[in-house]
């Protein structure tokens, strides 16, 4: 093969881009964790942040339109690039594939093409992103540095104007930031155009050594059979990739889930088992009990109204999310095999028709769930840090025992723990919360491809009896399947959801009683009304699911006899029956065995904050 024919050497210089930034690398993998963690969170999040800081409390309309400019790009670059590299081994898998193509290339009419219209493309692309980005941070470093000025109007904790020290460690902080940025800018934009002109030309390639097969004189039958399934293999594989993101995979749709119980210390860490042991006692010590506790003591010992319905409010929301996040960490085991049997329904999807639904009534809706629950609760930290920061105040009036407003640094210890303990709270809520809404979406799912798999037994091949047999088998195990793991989510939810349904009760009467007796102005009914449909919201998407479940097994009966039954022999249809007697019984699942988690539950809960509301406004 020529030598010049070598598509990974193309990929080199992106390879060398993301070890930079710290997620390639043979090194010590506990080194390289650290780097990556320190990449992370100085450039991802905290360059986007100083911007987006620096718009909002700049005085300068300049400003403020430089900022949001630079900053949307940054958090565009940010998503894209969290969004790319969970797919690294995909890239890297691609590559080994690219290395099997390029062994292909053999005449010298397509060694021509490669060169010409794969590898002098894909170079020039690589070449005018690396020029282009970095000549605009070249450009910002020098124009800053002639002026006197920073990079970027951002926020910043230090004066710059004061000192020449401190004017050049925000300038060393945002040209390295932003030159980071650019070198994640340049992996997101680079790689896609990259690997579309390779696959493009590949297929190319291919059509010119099928169109060659027998045209030789000299060649065999079997050589021209042997070239015509190469050819056929070739196909394949291209098409393999060229459709990867036609990929079913339930697990990666888990994988943020899983990294929140990680980041809470509940699954086991690739580092020392003893030092997981102590981080999950230090965050368990001072967020899941601490945090709660400090809320609970600040109900006790409040000294206004307004101080009292703030912290029951959040401390009843609390200690709910931890007696959720106790009661889901022991089912972890059950979550596990639950995802290993959802990894085993995904290998059931094979046509198009059932792939286009799993795309847009399973995955989209998991994913936006996720999403969803991430950007509201976190919006609500936020919101509660800069509030603070702004008036001066704690982000809520617990009990701390600290001096802070006599002493600016036991304030700013008092704001860190209150933040610190609100977002790992959060992150625990957004496991309690979203876990529920996703899998029982992923399983009435599941369950409405197993009835379409159903209703097509026996349409395509009538006297096929053995695999119409076979393929009527197959849904019967997946259907017990089905049942048996509702069993198992009814098992891990259950209490959780009791937990999450009395949470709701108590919170919506505390809003509503605070509505009609104690707001005395337009904030406080806006707060508070939005608090009570917030909470209505959190509990909808596992009910909504809930009577989704129940309503796609009751509708599996009527699929089987969308099948092609009466013309398979009387063995088959004798399945058939005992098919339809065992899908004929009620799937329904219990909070604590009392409550049904479906849709009946909501609006039960609905009539009763009106009921409640009516019967406390007749008091007024």
């Amino acid at each position: 093969m020529d030598s010049r024919i070598n598509t990974v050497k193309i990929f080199s210089p992106l390879l060398f881009f993301w070890r930079i930034l710290g997620f390639t690398t043979s090194c010590n993998k506990y080194l390289i964790g650290l780097y990556d963690v320190f990449v992370t969170i100085v450039v991802s999040l905290a360059f986007p942040a100083h911007l987006i800081l620096g718009a909002i409390f700049t005085d300068e309309r300049e400003d403020i339109f430089s900022n949001l400019a630079i900053g949307i790009s940054s958090i565009a670059c940010t998503i894209k690039h969290f969004m790319l590299r969970p797919h690294l081994k995909r890239i890297v898998a691609l590559n080994k594939t690219f290395q099997q193509l390029d062994e292909r290339v053999r005449s010298d009419e397509d060694t021509h093409y490669y060169i010409k219209y794969m590898r002098n493309r894909s170079v020039f692309m690589m070449r005018f992103y690396v020029y282009v980005y970095f000549s605009v941070g070249v450009m910002a470093v020098l124009s800053a540095l002639w002026t006197g000025k920073i990079l970027y109007p951002g926020y910043v904790i230090v004066d710059w104007r004061s000192t020449t020290w401190k004017y050049l460690v925000v300038m060393l902080y945002q040209s390295y930031s932003f030159n980071m940025e650019v070198a994640q800018n340049l992996t997101n934009d680079a790689y896609g155009p990259i690997v579309l002109c390779l696959l493009a030309g590949h297929v190319h390639l291919l059509s010119r050594r099928v169109a060659r097969i027998g045209h030789e004189i000299t060649s065999e039958m079997d050589e021209n059979y042997r070239a015509l399934v190469i050819c056929i293999e070739d196909y394949k594989l291209l098409m393999s990739h060229k459709m990867l993101m036609r990929q079913i995979d339930t697990i990666a749709i888990f994988r943020r889930l899983f990294i929140t119980w990680r980041v809470l210390g509940i699954i086991l860490w690739p580092f020392n088992k003893y030092l997981r042991i102590v981080y999950d006692l230090l965050m368990n010590i001072f967020v899941t009990f601490g945090f709660p506790l400090h809320l609970v003591l600040g109900i006790i010992f409040s000294s206004t109204q307004e101080q009292f319905f703030i912290n029951l409010v959040i401390g009843i929301a609390s200690v709910s999310c931890t007696l959720k996040h106790l009661l889901l960490r022991y089912r972890l085991s059950e979550m596990l095999m639950v995802n290993k049997i959802l990894a085993r329904l995904d290998e059931r999807v094979h046509t198009n028709t059932d792939y286009d639904y799993y795309k847009r009534f399973i995955e989209r809706p998991c994913n936006f769930m996720i999403n969803f629950f991430t950007r509201c609760y976190f919006a609500v930290s936020i919101t509660a840090l800069l509030t603070a920061l702004v008036t001066g105040e704690l982000l809520y009036p617990a009990f701390v025992p600290l001096a802070w407003r006599t002493s600016i640094s036991q304030y700013i210890v008092a704001i860190l723990f209150q933040f610190a303990g609100v977002s790992l709270q959060i992150v625990q809520n957004i496991a309690n919360d979203a876990y529920g809404p996703v899998v029982l979406c992923m399983l009435s799912g599941h369950v409405h491809l197993l009835a379409n798999r159903v209703s097509r037994v026996s349409h395509s091949s009538e006297e096929n009896i053995a695999e119409n047999s076979s393929d009527l088998a197959l849904c019967i195990e997946d259907h017990k399947l089905l049942r048996s793991t509702s069993n198992t989510v009814e098992r891990i939810v259950s209490a959780s959801y009791l937990v999450q349904f009395v949470g709701v009760g108590i919170n919506l009467c505390v809003g509503l009683v605070y509505l009609l007796f104690f707001a005395d102005n337009y904030f406080a009914y806006v707060y508070y009304s939005l608090h009570v449909t917030a909470i209505m919201i959190e509990l909808f998407p596992c009910c909504y699911f809930g009577s989704m479940l129940e309503c796609e097994f009751h509708d599996l009966s009527y699929a089987i006899f969308r099948s092609n039954w009466p013309t398979q022999p009387r063995a088959f249809r004798r399945n058939v029956v005992n098919f339809t007697e065992l899908t004929l019984r009620e799937v329904t699942l219990y909070a604590g065995g009392m409550i049904r988690i479906n849709l009946d539950s909501f609006f039960a809960t609905c009539k009763m904050g009106y009921s409640f509301f009516t019967v406390i406004q007749s008091m007024k």
